[in-house]
């Protein structure tokens, strides 16, 4: 955070101001914001100084001066994710009357997609996190799919959306249209061929699965096998 930076000024001298009141909800609506926001710093979360009363409209200004103030992309990302709900959720002990113009809603919206994918990014390059999050994910996946009540929903919720015709009919031109804008492309076509002959090799050369000990094609073997083999996922979490 740059205390030189305009809208750290700014917000600050609205919680100075707001301190200085000594403000209490017996005098009017109020709501608590914490100034050190919660996500990034929980460890201050329930201490009286990082709490301040602000009105509905300074606590909303002060999450929008919060999300310029930032240069780390996770923080700006988390600063925008709490403006987004200011913007968007509210329950019975809130009484926010300030209206939300579709421009101001559009770019908190592209700017949290925008931010998302770019943090994403960044972590499928970290190479430690890709290989943990494929773990994760491939025994998570297993301990689901083990559960008979897990598969039953899911089968019941794959035939209710495949039973919809206006989500078929969704499908099918959407998959026509991608494949007219592929064909049209020649670079496309080249790679098909090059990908055609590389699976015909992969089919005709056999592998032996080290850990479940059977013969599969290249292509199967990269992709469910040696490494990734469930047999050793199972044997490794027994050990």
């Amino acid at each position: 955070m740059d205390l030189n930076n305009k809208y750290t000024i700014l917000y600050l001298s609205i919680i100075i101001k707001a301190k200085n009141e000594i403000r209490n909800k017996k005098q009017g609506y109020y709501e608590k914001h914490h100034i050190y926001p919660k996500s990034i710093w929980p460890e201050y979360k329930n201490d009286n100084w990082n709490l301040v009363l602000l009105t509905a409209k300074e606590h909303f200004i002060c999450h929008k001066l919060l999300t310029k103030m930032f240069d780390n992309s996770t923080y700006k990302q988390k600063m925008y994710y709490a403006l987004w709900g200011m913007m968007n959720q509210e329950n019975k002990f809130q009484n926010r009357k300030y209206k939300i113009n579709s421009k101001s809603y559009e770019n908190v919206r592209l700017k949290i997609s925008e931010l998302s994918s770019k943090n994403l990014k960044s972590l499928h390059k970290n190479k430690d996190f890709a290989a943990n999050h494929s773990e994760i994910s491939r025994k998570r996946l297993i301990e689901m799919n083990s559960d008979p009540d897990f598969a039953k929903k899911r089968n019941e919720l794959l035939k209710k959306i495949n039973s919809d015709p206006d989500f078929c009919k969704k499908r099918k031109e959407r998959a026509r249209k991608q494949m007219i804008k592929l064909n049209s492309d020649p670079s496309f076509k080249i790679k098909q061929k090059e990908n055609g002959k590389i699976m015909v090799k992969n089919i005709q050369i056999q592998k032996t699965c080290e850990h479940c000990h059977k013969a599969y094609n290249l292509g199967n073997y990269s992709q469910h096998h040696g490494d990734k083999c469930k047999l050793k996922i199972i044997n490794k979490d027994l050990v």
